[in-house]
């Protein structure tokens, strides 16, 4: 009953504090996505938003990652592994890619992809990596997976795709620049 007391009492503190551990962070950002919906109208655009949200979180659930939230245009999701995070990532552009030649469009998506210390709390994600994905994929191009260096050395050779240096970056609201390579996914 003691041990089953600290258990409890651990569990309580987690629960009201959160969790942490080493993740692989995904954002996601649908390029042009309020010009398209002013473009094709409310009702063709929230099809293709269906569609489109349907086909990352499928993929994520392929690659056994779990999406945290949709951010209107885009997703956030973590991966326990870089190499599936980055699976996922060339996964969700061939998707995007698909979904831009049978639907009407044009249609691009940016990819970003950060790892470290992720806290989890009521049912979201905050630390660093979180913050890094997300100002990179502000500074991603349509069509294009920017990952930083501790992805890339992370995955080491244990991926296939290709890592071509962009440079260090500085990042809104970080103190440092950091290092980013664009994800050689085609």
């Amino acid at each position: 009953t003691g041990r089953d007391g600290r258990a409890r009492a651990y569990a309580s503190v987690v629960s009201i504090a959160g969790s942490s551990g080493t993740l692989t962070v995904v954002f996601t950002d649908l390029v042009g996505s309020t010009e398209l919906s002013a473009r094709l109208g409310e009702s063709v655009y929230d099809n293709l938003r269906r569609d489109h949200f349907a086909a990352l979180r499928e993929a994520v659930t392929t690659h056994r990652g779990e999406v945290i939230k949709t951010t209107g245009d885009g997703i956030i999701a973590v991966f326990s592994s870089a190499v599936e995070a980055l699976r996922c990532a060339v996964a969700l552009q061939q998707a995007a890619d698909w979904q831009a030649q049978t639907r009407p469009g044009p249609l691009a998506m940016r990819v970003a992809i950060a790892l470290g210390e992720v806290v989890r709390e009521e049912g979201d994600v905050y630390g660093l990596p979180v913050v890094e994905a997300a100002r990179l994929v502000a500074r991603t191009d349509g069509g294009q997976i920017l990952a930083t260096a501790l992805v890339r050395a992370v995955a080491g050779t244990w991926t296939d795709v290709g890592f071509i240096p962009v440079g260090p970056l500085d990042l809104k609201g970080l103190p440092e620049p950091v290092m980013v390579y664009a994800v050689d996914w085609q």
